[in-house]
Formats: C-alpha cells, sequence, structure tokens
C-alpha cells in the first residue's frame, strides 16, 4: 500500500512538474510573439517618421509655392496695365509703381498638384500613424497580459529578467521531469 501510495504520488509530482513545464514554454513563446509586436511597432513608427516628414516637406515646398505664385500675381497683372485705363484690382487710372513680373512664377496647376501631393502625403502618414496605435495597443495588451502571467509564475513582472528566468525554470523542471521518469 505505501508503493501505491508512493507511485500515486510520484505520478501526481509528475504531472504538475508536466504542466509547469508547458506553462513554461508557452510563456516564453508568449515573451517571443511580444517581443515581435514591439519589433513590428518599431517598423511601423519608423515608417511614419520617415512619411510624416516627407509631407512636412511637401507642405513647406507647397507653402514657399504658393508664397511665389500670389507674390507674382502682383506682376502677371501689372503686366497689362495702361495709364489712363483702370487697375481691375483697386480701380486706379494712375500707375505710379508698377510691379514687376518675377521670372519662375509657378502656374495654379502647378500649386493644385504640389496641394494634391500634400493631400497624398498626409493621408498617408495619417494611416501609418493609425497604424501605430493599433500595434501600439497590441503591444500594450501582450504586455499586461505576459505581466500578469509572469507574476502569477515567477512571482515578478520585469520581462527583461523574466526570459533567463524562464530558461533556468525550465532546466530544472526538465531535471525534475528526468528523475521522476
Amino acid at each position: 500500500e505505501d508503493a501505491e501510495v508512493n507511485e500515486q504520488k510520484i505520478k501526481s509530482d509528475l504531472n504538475k512538474t508536466l504542466e509547469n513545464e508547458k506553462a513554461i514554454k508557452d510563456t516564453l513563446d508568449s515573451i517571443a510573439e511580444f517581443e515581435r509586436e514591439q519589433q513590428n511597432l518599431v517598423v511601423l513608427q519608423d515608417k511614419y517618421k520617415r512619411l510624416a516628414d516627407k509631407n512636412s516637406e511637401l507642405q513647406n515646398n507647397h507653402s514657399i509655392a504658393n508664397r511665389a505664385y500670389l507674390d507674382g500675381q502682383a506682376g502677371i497683372l501689372a503686366e497689362n496695365l495702361k495709364e489712363g485705363i483702370p487697375c481691375p484690382v483697386c480701380g486706379s487710372i494712375h500707375h505710379p509703381n508698377i510691379a514687376i513680373r518675377e521670372d519662375n512664377i509657378p502656374t495654379y496647376e502647378e500649386i493644385e498638384k504640389l496641394k494634391a501631393l500634400c493631400d497624398d502625403s498626409a493621408n498617408k502618414a495619417n494611416e501609418a500613424s493609425s497604424l501605430c496605435q493599433v500595434q501600439k495597443g497590441k503591444v500594450e495588451e501582450k504586455e499586461n497580459a505576459l505581466k500578469s502571467i509572469l507574476l502569477n509564475l515567477i512571482g515578478s513582472e520585469d520581462l527583461e529578467k523574466a526570459k533567463e528566468n524562464l530558461q533556468n525554470k525550465l532546466k530544472e523542471v526538465k531535471e525534475v521531469v528526468s528523475n521522476l521518469s
């Protein structure tokens, strides 16, 4: 009877140990998945930064070109002014200081193309930002779940030390399983 009780205890210990081994392996897999999700977030953030920087550059180019276009309108209007004929802007018939048309003034069409590029670029940056937010939510969710598991399994939420700690525990568990088998 003592041998039977002892055998039952060994089987029970072995089952508990095997369950512990599975929990450790599953947690190590979860840590690896968490690290992949973190890396995906970094990639998405880098992409967003590039798109946001490009958008800023395009916005700046559009602003400069639009300013040149607006500044150049006075010169374009002034080309057709004749003394004694009213100005289409102010109505004056005297034109003592006529604006000079600048070279390389962007056209309205060029300004509109730049605006369309800016809008497209802004949309891409906003989309990338949204993807980052979704991924950040995934990472935080996985991190919180992982911390809870780690707290129960090893008594600590420290993700930095968890991997090494779990790998050491896994070695110990494998030794116990080997001894109990």
